[in-house]
C-alpha cells in the first residue's frame, strides 16, 4: 500500500524539479546593449585583426564583427581569452610584430575594467540552479550519517551523469523510472537495516512444522509429523535478518531398533553441521538444539535420517525397525546482542514508560528535521504520524511502525532532492537569498557531501549562519572535522579524474603488475596527498611543486623508493620526501599517469590536455571532425621518438596546431613516466626526450621545469577555485562568476602576506553570491 501511494507522488515531484533546468536568459537580457572599450578595439585592430577577421579568421575567431556579438557571455569568454594569450606572451605570435610592453599593458588594464564592468551589468546576477539530486556518493555518506548503517543495493543505482566534470551538477542528471524503484527498494532495505525488530530479551522464533517442510530426498511420511521410516532428508529456507547467533532447535523422537539410536543430521547451506543421537521415543519427545552462527539472507536448513534400521525377524516386535519423527523445527535469534544503530538509538526506546502515541509528535519531527534538513511543516508532521499509527494499530510493534515511517522519509522527493526555498530581496524582486536551512545544506554537501549537522541545523533555526562571521566560523569549523575528507574522495577524485582509474587497462604484456591493491594504492596517494594540503593548509602551489607526496609500501616499491627512508606508519600512508625534484606533487603521482595514457603507450596530447583542463582552466577546443587520431592509426607508434614525429607531422595541420603546440609541449614534460607512472630515461627508441618549447618561448627540459611553469602560474588558483566553484553551487561557472572570483582572490592576495592556501579558496566560493543567494525565476503572466 505504502509503495502504490509513494511512487505516483514521488514521480510527480520529480519530473517537475528535473523539469526546471538552469533558467535560460530572456532574449531581452541576452541582446541587452554593451560597447567595446575603446582601448580593446584598438589594439585588436593593431595587432590581432590580420589573423582574426573575415574571410578565412584563424581559429574560426572574427574579432573584427566583435561589436556586433548578442552574446555577453561569448564576449567576455573571448575578452579573458586575448588577455591570457598577451599576458602569457602567446599572441600576438612571437614571429609577429609585437606590441611595446606599455601596449600590453594598456590592454590588460583595459580587458580587466571591461571584464568587471560587464559582470557588473550581467542581467544573470546570482544565476540559477536547477534542483539537484543526491549523487550516488552523498546518498551513501547522508545515510551512514543519519543511520548508521549501509545498502549493497546502492550499486544497483544507475551510474550519475556528469556535468562540468562532477556528477552533483543538476543540469545534468536524470531520475527515471528506474531510478524511482532503485531508490524505493534502498529506502525499504536501509529501514529495516536501521531499525531492526530484534529484542534480546525476547528473540524472534521461526517455527516450521516438519510435516510442511520440502522432502528433499527419499520418501518419508508426511502427515501429522513428518516420519522418516527410511533414510531420507526434508528442508526448511530460512530467511534470517543479519549474521549473528541463532539457536537450532528440533522436536523429535524415534522408533529405537539395533545397537544406536535413530540419528538426526543436520546440514546448514548443503554442509554438514551437527548429529544428535534421538533417544526419545513415542508419546516422549524431545528437543534438540544447538547454537550456531548464520549469515544474512537465505539459509538451506535441511534434517536427514541415515542409520536406518531394519529386523523384521528380531523375537522384539518393538525392536525391528528403526525411524526417526520430527514434529517441528524452530530457528530462535539473533542471540548475540548488537550495539544499537545510529537510528535505534535515536529513535528506539524500551525502557520508556510513556506510551508510544505520546512520543510520536516528538518522534516525527525530529525524523523529518534531521532527514529533510528542515524543520517540518504541520501538515506534513500529520500525514507521517497518520502514516505510523495506521501500522502500530495492526502490528502493536514500535519497531515496525517507525521503520515504515523512516521508509516513507527516505522515499520522499524532499530526502532525493536538495530544494533550496529562500526570500525575495530587493524591489525589483530579482534575486533571493537562500534560507538559513539551504544555505547549511549547500554547505554541508559542499565540505561534506552529507546533510547538515546539529550545530548547522541550529544555527539555521536561529537564522544566524547567513551572518558573515558565523558562516566563516562555520566553515573553519567544517574542514577540521574528519567529515571534509570528502573534499579529498569525492571533489579532487573528480576534479583530477583519478575515479577513471576503474576503467584503466594497460596492457598486461608491455606493462605487469597492475592489478587491484596497486591501483587502489594509486587513488588513495593523490586523495591523502590533497587532504594533507588541505588540513595542513599549505600554499596551493604545493600541490604542484611539493617535494614529498604520501605512500604506503606498495607505492614505495612501485616508485623505487626505499621503505625504510618513509616516514609514518609501516602498514599506512605516510609523508616522502624525495631526494629529486622529478617525484614529489600532482604531476608525479601514478594515478594522474595513468588515467591521461593510452593503454599501449603514454600519451602526451591526453596528459597536456589534463593540464589545461584541470589546472590552468584553459581547456583546448574540441579537434575539427576526423582529427582526433593520427592518420594511419596507430601503427609504427613503439617509442617517444616515434610518437614526436608522428605529433610533429599532426601539428603541421593549421586547424590542428593552434591547440597542440601547447597541449603537446606541456604533454611531452611528462615522457619520463610510463604508462603506469615509473620513472624511465630511456624506451625503444632510445634515450628518452622530454623536452619541449612552450607558445610563449619557455623551455621545458625536465619534469622539474614543468613542476616549475605550472606551479607559478598565476591562473592556477583561480582554475581550482573556479572548479571549487562548479562543484559547491551546481552549475557552470559563467564568465561573470569568473570575473567575480578572480577579483576576490585579487584582493585576497593583496590583503595577506602569506601565499593562498585551499581554505582560501573554499572560502571564496562560499562567501561568493552564487552560493548564498539565487535568482528567482521569471513568471509569466497570462
Amino acid at each position: 500500500m505504502f509503495r502504490g501511494l509513494i511512487f505516483p507522488c514521488l514521480l510527480l515531484m520529480a519530473g517537475s524539479l528535473l523539469g526546471q533546468a538552469d533558467a535560460p536568459k530572456p532574449a531581452a537580457e541576452a541582446s541587452s546593449s554593451w560597447s567595446l572599450d575603446s582601448g580593446l578595439e584598438q589594439f585588436f585592430g593593431a595587432h590581432c585583426n590580420d589573423c582574426h577577421s573575415r574571410p578565412d579568421p584563424d581559429a574560426g575567431l572574427d574579432l573584427s564583427s566583435m561589436k556586433t556579438w548578442k552574446d555577453r557571455d561569448r564576449v567576455q569568454r573571448v575578452i579573458r581569452w586575448a588577455r591570457r594569450r598577451v599576458q602569457g606572451q602567446e599572441m600576438p605570435p612571437p614571429d609577429t610584430d609585437q606590441p611595446r610592453p606599455a601596449e600590453k599593458a594598456s590592454f590588460v588594464a583595459a580587458a580587466n575594467k571591461m571584464l568587471r564592468r560587464m559582470a557588473d551589468e550581467d542581467p544573470q546576477g546570482p544565476g540559477r540552479v536547477r534542483v539537484r539530486r543526491l549523487s550516488r556518493y552523498e546518498f551513501e555518506r547522508t545515510v551512514v550519517d543519519i543511520l548508521g548503517v549501509k545498502s549493497k543495493l546502492i550499486e544497483s543505482l544507475p551510474a550519475d551523469d556528469l556535468g562540468y566534470g562532477f556528477d552533483n551538477i543538476g543540469g545534468a542528471m536524470s531520475f527515471s523510472l528506474l531510478h524511482l524503484e532503485k531508490f524505493q527498494a534502498l529506502a525499504e532495505d536501509l529501514a529495516e537495516r536501521a531499525l531492526r525488530d530484534e529484542d534480546p530479551d525476547n528473540p524472534a522464533r521461526r517455527r516450521f512444522v516438519a510435516a510442511d517442510m520440502t522432502v528433499v530426498t527419499g520418501e518419508p511420511g508426511m502427515d501429522s509429523h513428518a516420519n522418516l521410516f527410511a533414510s531420507a532428508t526434508i528442508g526448511q529456507i530460512v530467511k534470517l535478518p543479519r549474521d549473528g547467533e541463532y539457536l537450532i532447535r528440533v522436536q523429535a523422537w524415534g522408533d529405537q531398533a539395533g545397537d544406536e539410536a535413530a540419528r538426526l543430521d543436520v546440514e546448514i547451506d548443503n554442509v554438514g553441521w551437527r548429529s544428535f543421537d534421538v533417544s526419545a521415543t513415542r508419546n516422549k519427545a524431545k528437543i534438540y538444539e544447538q547454537r550456531t552462527k548464520l549469515k544474512t539472507g537465505v539459509n538451506s536448513i535441511t534434517l536427514g535420517f541415515n542409520n536406518d534400521f531394519y529386523r523384521p525377524n528380531h523375537p522384539d516386535k518393538n525392536a525391528r525397525d528403526r525411524n526417526l519423527h520430527l514434529q517441528w523445527m524452530e530457528i530462535v535469534g539473533p542471540l548475540d546482542a548488537q550495539d544499537p544503530t545510529k537510528a535505534e538509538a535515536w529513535l528506539v526506546d524500551r525502557k520508556s514508560n510513556r506510551p508510544f502515541k505520546r512520543r510520536l509528535k516528538r518522534l516525527v519531527r525530529d525524523m523529518i528535521a534531521r532527514i529533510w534538513r528542515r524543520p517540518a511543516t504541520g501538515s506534513e508532521s500529520n500525514r507521517l504520524s497518520k502514516l505510523i499509527l495506521k501500522e502500530y494499530e495492526v502490528s502493536n510493534n514500535e519497531v515496525l511502525s517507525l521503520r515504515l515511517g523512516l521508509q516513507a522519509l527516505l522515499s520522499s522527493p524532499h530526502f532525493l532532492f536538495r530544494m533550496e526555498p529562500g526570500s525575495l530581496r530587493g524591489k525589483k524582486g530579482r534575486t533571493y537569498e537562500l534560507s538559513n536551512f539551504s544555505l547549511a545544506t549547500r554547505l554541508s554537501y559542499f565540505l561534506w557531501s552529507m546533510g547538515p549537522d546539529a550545530a548547522l541545523l541550529e544555527l539555521a533555526a536561529k537564522k544566524k549562519l547567513s551572518e558573515p562571521a558565523v558562516l566563516t566560523a562555520q566553515v573553519d569549523r567544517m574542514l577540521k572535522d574528519q567529515k571534509s575528507r570528502a573534499l579529498a574522495e569525492n571533489f579532487a577524485a573528480q576534479w583530477l579524474e583519478i575515479r577513471n582509474l576503474d576503467a584503466a587497462t594497460p596492457d598486461p604484456e608491455r606493462f605487469a603488475g597492475f592489478d587491484d591493491e596497486l591501483k587502489e594504492s594509486m587513488g588513495q596517494e593523490t586523495i591523502e596527498f590533497f587532504d594533507h594540503i588541505l588540513r595542513q593548509r599549505r600554499p596551493v602551489s604545493e600541490l604542484i611543486d611539493a617535494n614529498y607526496s604520501l605512500l604506503n609500501d606498495r607505492l614505495a616499491v612501485h616508485y623505487g623508493v626505499k621503505k625504510d627512508r618513509a616516514e609514518g606508519d609501516a602498514n599506512g600512508f605516510r609523508r616522502h620526501e624525495f631526494s629529486q625534484g622529478n617525484r614529489g606533487g600532482l604531476l608525479g603521482q601514478a594515478a594522474i599517469l595513468v588515467v591521461t595514457s593510452n593503454p599501449t603507450r603514454t600519451s602526451p596530447v591526453k596528459r597536456g590536455k589534463w593540464v589545461l583542463d584541470n589546472l590552468l582552466d584553459a581547456p583546448p577546443a574540441a579537434p575539427p571532425p576526423g582529427n582526433d587520431s593520427f592518420a594511419g592509426g596507430e601503427e609504427g607508434i613503439n617509442s617517444t621518438a616515434s610518437l614526436r614525429e608522428r605529433l610533429a607531422k599532426h601539428r603541421e595541420d593549421p586547424l590542428c596546431a593552434s591547440c597542440h603546440v601547447k597541449m603537446d609541449a606541456l604533454g611531452f614534460g611528462f615522457e619520463n613516466y610510463d604508462v603506469l607512472g615509473r620513472w624511465r630515461t630511456s624506451d625503444e627508441g632510445g634515450i628518452i626526450d622530454a623536452s619541449a618549447v612552450l607558445p610563449n618561448g619557455s623551455k621545458l627540459a625536465t619534469p622539474v621545469d614543468l613542476k616549475r611553469i605550472i606551479a607559478a602560474d598565476p591562473d592556477l588558483p583561480l582554475a581550482i577555485a573556479k572548479k571549487l566553484f562548479v562543484y559547491a553551487v551546481g552549475r557552470e561557472a559563467k564568465p561573470a562568476d569568473v570575473t567575480r572570483l578572480e577579483g576576490s582572490l585579487a584582493e585576497k592576495k593583496a590583503s595577506r602576506s602569506k601565499p593562498l592556501n585551499l581554505r582560501d579558496l573554499v572560502m571564496l566560493v562560499v562567501t561568493s553570491d552564487a552560493f548564498r543567494l539565487r535568482r528567482a525565476a521569471r513568471v509569466k503572466r497570462n
